[in-house]
This record gives structure tokens, sequence and C-alpha cells, in this order.
């Protein structure tokens, strides 16, 4: 389908530098995508043609006066139910064979829907998914700089190849083209073409909470029903080959833990299966050990105590990100079974339930340590509060710190002591949801079946 597209001059003055686009003349319907052609710059964008038609006949009929009152664009008339890019003011800005125009006026950021108008330094862009939109601003400057091209990126080591502050600061695109598989753009100062996926643009353009949507999706909430559906891979499909590994890390990203079945009951083939997924790494406690509750480092885990629900290692900057645990024996003694809990889930239930403590455990900050062996005291670089993201904004949890065996005193900052009293009214909340009986799974190890998890668990034993 090939539309050739006039602009109406009075939607200029009518909306300032955003666009609108009325359809002069239906060509074919040979192609599935639309063509827009104004002033040299061409837009292309993937749509469902079926629907397309409809709408487009639609605002053939509707007089330039509807048109201009409505204040849509050729993006919103061609939106499918798939996540497409949208451009609502692709041309504003562009003369004479898609040259940018400096525009000296002042600009408003966003029309009455709330979509970005063009500016001088960057690319509004939209991408839409089913009841949602997601808009995005590109400055030029980044999309230079993020060129993929082989002469930009060397594709041996995947690293930039060229000098960032070469680059001008006030570098202007000469044209813009969308295509169906991203956005192409030829930059004035050198003629450089460059060529950016939409997968690519969306993953890194789009605001945090849209990426934050996406991780949701690879995440499971669970509570104690995990037992009936344990998440496992067998060690035969991990050692064999690098789909059983992708299988194993996948699950836990998604569960937060993953047993494996079928292991051999040995230190040696267990360390063989770590070291499947990544290094070892070296503590205080060794690399790779074995141990019983014998003291040997003081620590309550080298004791028959019952330990707090808890993550470990809160004491280093960057605590254990994975742990594996794997019952060698039990072949006398009473006890050995294992607690997890989703600290994910108990902490959604938290912002859901009490919205003013979970900023609090995401904010206040709280000193721990390892200080049992003599000559050992170890803390983190910094404190860090219970809960912690990945995003500055707070929308993907990345890590839970709790351990109230390790935790150190909480600093008072305020005179009147109110920071550390609602600290410990939100920590009491939290402490009460996992010690909640339809959150906790409960589950004996057996040799054989090693455990791993991620720092999003809690866990004791028994």
């Amino acid at each position: 389908m090939r539309v050739r597209l006039q602009q109406l001059s009075q939607a200029r003055k009518a909306i300032g530098v955003s666009p609108i686009y009325r359809c002069k003349r239906l060509y074919s319907t040979t192609s599935d995508t639309i063509v827009g052609r104004n002033n040299g710059v061409q837009s292309s964008i993937d749509h469902e043609s079926s629907n397309i038609r409809t709408n487009l006949k639609r605002e053939i009929d509707r007089p330039p006066t509807e048109v201009l009152k409505d204040q849509r664009t050729l993006a919103h008339l061609v939106q499918s139910s798939k996540i497409k890019p949208l451009h609502p003011a692709l041309a504003s800005g562009y003369v004479d064979g898609g040259h940018l125009k400096r525009i000296t006026d002042p600009l408003e950021l966003r029309d009455k829907d709330g979509l970005p108008m063009f500016g001088s330094t960057s690319i509004p862009i939209q991408f839409s998914s089913p009841g949602n939109q997601h808009p995005s601003i590109l400055p030029h400057f980044w999309l230079r700089d993020n060129c993929r091209c082989s002469s930009c990126i060397n594709q041996d080591t995947m690293q930039r190849a060229f000098d960032t502050f070469a680059i001008p600061q006030d570098i202007v695109p000469k044209e813009v083209i969308t295509e169906q598989t991203g956005l192409r753009v030829t930059w004035a100062n050198d003629d450089h073409a460059s060529f950016y996926p939409w997968d690519w643009l969306y993953k890194h353009a789009v605001k945090n909470g849209s990426r934050n949507a996406r991780h949701e999706e690879d995440t499971v909430l669970w509570d104690s029903e995990i037992k009936a559906n344990q998440p496992s891979v067998h060690y035969d499909e991990i050692m064999s080959g690098d789909k059983g590994v992708a299988e194993w890390t996948a699950k836990i990203k998604k569960y937060g833990f993953c047993y494996v079945d079928g292991c051999p009951v040995s230190p040696e083939k267990t360390e063989e299966l770590l070291e499947r997924i990544a290094f070892v790494r070296v503590t205080h406690y060794g690399g790779f050990y074995d141990f019983t509750a014998d003291l040997t480092m003081k620590d309550t885990a080298y004791t028959t105590l019952a330990l707090q629900c808890h993550t470990d290692t809160t004491y280093f900057t960057d605590p254990a990100g994975l742990q594996m645990f794997h019952l060698l024996s039990h072949t006398e003694g009473q006890g050995g079974a294992s607690l997890l809990v989703d600290g994910f889930k108990a902490a959604t239930i938290l912002k859901e339930t009490n919205p003013e403590f979970y900023e609090i455990l995401s904010t206040i900050p709280v000193q721990a340590h390892a200080s049992g062996n003599e000559g050992i005291t170890i803390t983190p670089a910094k404190k860090y509060p219970v809960l912690n993201f990945a995003d500055s904004a707070k929308t993907q949890l990345l890590q839970v710190r709790w351990n109230g065996d390790d935790r150190g005193p909480l600093d008072i900052s305020e005179q009147n002591g109110e920071d550390a009293i609602a600290w410990y009214k939100a920590a009491r909340k939290y402490y009460e949801i996992l010690n909640r009986k339809d959150m906790q799974y409960w589950q004996q190890l057996e040799p054989g079946r090693p455990l791993k998890k991620s720092a999003r668990l809690l866990s004791l034993a028994i």
C-alpha cells in the first residue's frame, strides 16, 4: 500500500511544530508498508494492512478542518496491536530533502496527548504495545555515539572504535528514515550513515518503567505452593551442553532458585557443576568449601543453632549473587530441613499494603559486619538499604539485604530519632510478611540434589 501524503500548511500554524498529514490518494495495495514522503523525508511503518486500509479510507473522506481539530498524525492511524515504532512528530523541523531546520522559538516539550514534540537536538519516537504507549526522545548526540556499524563498533571485540568527543556537540541529522526493521539516520556533518534496529532502540531508549515491565515478564513471584512445582534441571543436561546451562540460569532468574537432579554426591563433581555457570568466588571462607557444625569459622551458620530467615554476605559490598547448597550426607542426627522465602514477593506485598514502609526499606541505609574471627572485621564500603534496585527510579528490584544476625547498629541521623523508629516499624512489617506460613517453602535437602539460589531469596536451615 503506497500513499502520497500532503502536509496541510494550516496544521503547522495550528499546532506549532507538530505536523498533521492527510491522505491524498491511494495508489495500490501490493505492499505491506505505508510509505509517506514529505520534503524528502520517508517514513516506513509496518502495519496490519486490512485495518490500515479502513482507517485511511476514513481519513481520506474527512474535511481538513476535522483533521486539524483531531490533531492526529500518520503514526496514530497506522499503529497495530504489536510493538511497533511510531513517530508522531518525525517530520517536524525538516525541510529540503530531510535537512534539519534550526528551531529557535520556544517549544513545548509535549503536545496535548503527552507525546514528545520535535526539538533541534533530538528525535521523538514512540513504541506501541497492547494497552500501552512507550514514548522516548533520542538525542542526536546519543544516536551518533551509539552507531552500530562496523566502522564505529569493532565487530571482533564489540567495543567502540572511535572517539566520542570528536563528534560535534551540535550534530544534526541530514536525513531520517523509518524502515520496517529500524531507524536509519544520515548525519549532516560527514554523511555518515547509521542504522538502529527497533529492538535495540526499545531496549535502550524506552523509559525504565517499560524495561521493568519486560523484566517482570521473566520473573515469577511465588509462595508456599511452589512446593508442588519445584523448578529443576537434570545434571546431565547441564554438563552435556550450553542448552542445559541456559535452561538452568533461566529458571534461577525466573524463580530465584533451581534444583539440579542427579548430581554425583561428591565435592569434586559439585564444583564442576558450579563452574558450568562461572568461576567460584574466593572469600574469607575460601573458594569452594564443605563444612559441618564445628565453628571452624566464627559464624552462627557453623553451629547447630537455629537461624532466622536471611540473605548471606550482607557485609560484602558485593554480596554473593548465586549460592549453591549440596547436602553430601545426613546419616545421623535430626533436622536439616531448609526454608526458602521469596524476598521479592514479600517486598511486593509490603509495597501494596504499606508503601511508606517499602520506601523506608528502599532508602535508609543499614550497616552490616562479620567480626567473629580473630583479626577479621568485614564491612561493606558503604551502607545499603534492605531493598536495592537496578535503576534510580526504583522500578526494578535487584537484591534483598536482610540478615538480623549480621546487622550493625542503625545510625540515627535525625535529632529526634524518627528515622530509626520508622526503619524498625518498616522492618517489623517486612519480618511479619516473611514469616507468614503461606510465604514459606520448606524442603529437606537430599544428597544428589543441590540447590542453586540467588540474592532474591531468603533462607535458613534447621
